[in-house]
């Protein structure tokens, strides 16, 4: 049981903007922490084109909150967070979470409603923008063996531009199911997953279908020390226009400073083919340092 509680310690640290602080808290009990976050952007509005590529920096304050109400594992969270951005182009971004979520060595579950605000989005290329996103997202998995773990999740996103771009309202919807593999240990996890979704456009025909596969692994190599590797495919299936390929590479790290400070490093590279030839890239590198109390 142990072991299994510290894997779930360096996941929760790992995410980044998770939701909910680290660890677990005593029957009754709440706990909290608070976050900052630096963020480094290429390519931040997905321009196809060259001369329009723009870079950009910005910061980032989380809280974080979870209170267990019994002695079930089970607990309700909170999450507020706030980003600033070092461009006159954008608004500072706000939003914030709720939601219920359980880890146990059989039943583990996390639901949430979200709202965020004046969030950058590109829903096709060439149309960034900031919106304001309403989603219900859920995920349930299922210990079938001391090897093999089983998962299913869902998402509904309603997606809302303001300014000049009206005509990008979207609301998006996604299923999917993952398979973790623990035979190698606790502390060694090769996963793999896929995702079948959609995007419907309010004013256009720039509907596309969306289906995933991923594959990683989650490493710790020493208690303190959590290290994760994922590659994604992503396939989008345009009504109109060209179709595309999205390979993603995401690479997580993070450290236990001490019982109450944690550092964390998140790398996101997207590598994005179209068949019309309008191929671009984008990253992003986050590091941020958390303090509980």
């Amino acid at each position: 049981m142990f072991r299994r509680l510290l894997v779930f310690l360096a996941l929760a640290l790992a995410l980044p903007l998770a939701a909910q602080p680290v660890g677990t808290s005593e029957p009754g009990a709440l706990r909290s922490d608070v976050r900052l976050n630096f963020f480094v952007f290429d390519n931040f509005f997905w321009s196809s084109d060259p001369a329009r590529e723009r870079d950009t920096t910005a910061l980032g304050t989380e809280l974080r909150t979870a209170y267990r109400w019994s002695q079930s594992p089970a607990e309700l969270y909170g999450h507020a967070h706030l980003v600033h951005y070092n461009d006159d182009d954008l608004d500072t971004a706000y939003g914030a979470r709720l939601g219920i979520a359980q880890n146990a060595p059989v039943h583990d579950y996390n639901f949430y409603l979200e709202h965020a605000a004046n969030r950058p989005s590109a829903p096709v290329r060439n149309t960034f923008g900031t919106s304001d996103i309403t989603a219900l997202s859920g995920r349930y998995a299922y210990q079938f063996s001391p090897a093999w773990q089983f998962g299913a999740d869902g998402h509904i996103e309603r997606q809302r531009f303001d300014g000049v771009q009206p005509r990008r309202d979207n609301n998006f919807r996604a299923v999917g199911a993952v398979a973790r593999y623990q035979g190698f240990g606790w502390r060694i996890t090769p996963l793999a997953g896929v995702q079948a979704g959609a995007r419907n456009f309010s004013e256009t025909n720039d509907d596309f279908s969306q289906r995933a596969i991923y594959g990683g692994v989650e490493w710790i190599p020493r208690d303190p020390l959590y290290l994760s590797a994922t590659l994604r495919n992503i396939t989008r299936d345009f009504d109109q226009g060209s179709d595309e390929t999205d390979l993603q590479m995401e690479l997580i790290a993070s450290y236990s400073i001490s019982p109450r400070l944690r550092g964390m490093g998140y790398f996101l590279r997207d590598d994005i083919s179209v068949d019309n030839g309008e191929d671009f890239d984008t990253q992003i590198l986050l590091l941020g340092i958390a303090y509980g109390f």
